[in-house]
């Protein structure tokens, strides 16, 4: 995968994460509240692989891609299944993702299997790494 597909699959994870946030009528300062997630790290992870949040545009340095973790936390926070903030990852994915976090038992189990699943789908599509 060249760097500029990483930064729109990044980019992507980024609008998936905004939309869920904005989708519940909430800022980025609400989410800091209700969750103890820090705003300006949410908004960090908003902004990786763009700058100001604009698909195609250079990626923004201060942008942080999040961990599979942190993307785990969120999307119990947004109430929303993982597979809606992960491109790819959709349950209709060839992967069969949402089958293979319903199969782990326990987090660090849904993590390894999830790590294990992206790489799977990753040669799949022919691509030499995966995010």
């Amino acid at each position: 995968m060249s760097t500029g597909d990483k930064d729109a699959y990044y980019a992507e994870i980024g609008q998936r994460l905004r939309r869920a946030r904005l989708d519940r009528g909430l800022s980025l300062q609400a989410v800091e509240d209700k969750s103890g997630f820090k705003a300006v790290v949410v908004g960090s992870h908003e902004r990786c692989g763009t700058i100001s949040g604009r698909p195609g545009a250079a990626p923004d340095p201060r942008g942080r891609a999040p961990s599979v973790f942190r993307l785990m936390q969120l999307a119990r926070f947004y109430g929303v299944p993982l597979s809606d903030l992960i491109p790819g990852c959709e349950p209709e994915s060839p992967a069969g993702f949402a089958e293979v976090l319903e199969a782990a038992d326990g987090a660090e189990a849904a993590l390894a299997a999830l790590r294990a699943a992206v790489v799977r789908y990753g040669a799949a599509q022919g691509r030499e790494d995966t995010p």
